[in-house]
């Protein structure tokens, strides 16, 4: 229970320094990725504390650390990409207006809310470029599109987009 525990805390601590350290480099007009890195000092925490004890405890707390790191970068990721689902609109939209009918969520959205944004997105955040009207993932944006089949594939998820 103890190695679970600590496997939690190291989490909270790394995403704690990672919130921190993100608006940091936002306020200095740096945007980078790398600010994930935290995370794997955190992991080398975890694994150095526990070969600093004489008995080293089980890998549930390692574990345990991945799997928080795992569902964190997903959620950062799509958020560092300027990805707000429609789900999330929709929710803030009735939270917003306390009641909708269909009708007036189809209206609030548009192709262009919808797709050009995210594409505007992706650009910014150097994950596509566009070459006249085509558009092609930058090697970046190759890794976290690898990265995200990955974790799909760990989960059973299908394809999706």
């Amino acid at each position: 229970m103890s190695q679970i525990f600590f496997g939690f805390l190291i989490f909270s601590f790394a995403a704690i320094a990672h919130v921190f350290l993100y608006r940091l480099l936002t306020r200095l007009k740096i945007k980078s990725f790398r600010s994930v890195l935290i995370f794997a000092a955190g992991f080398l925490i975890l694994i150095s504390a526990n070969f600093g004890t004489e008995k080293p405890t089980p890998l549930s707390g390692g574990i345990l650390y991945i799997f928080l790191t795992g569902i964190y970068l997903v959620y950062f990721g799509s958020v560092y990409i300027g990805e707000e689902s429609p789900s999330a609109d929709i929710f803030a939209m009735v939270k917003k207006e306390k009641e909708l009918t269909k009708a007036e969520i189809r209206n609030k959205f548009s192709d262009r809310i919808v797709i050009g944004k995210r594409l505007e997105n992706l650009i910014d955040s150097g994950l596509v470029s566009k070459r006249g009207e085509n558009y092609k993932l930058s090697g970046r944006g190759n890794i976290i599109a690898f990265l995200f089949d990955a974790f799909r594939q760990i989960l059973g998820w299908r394809q999706g987009g």
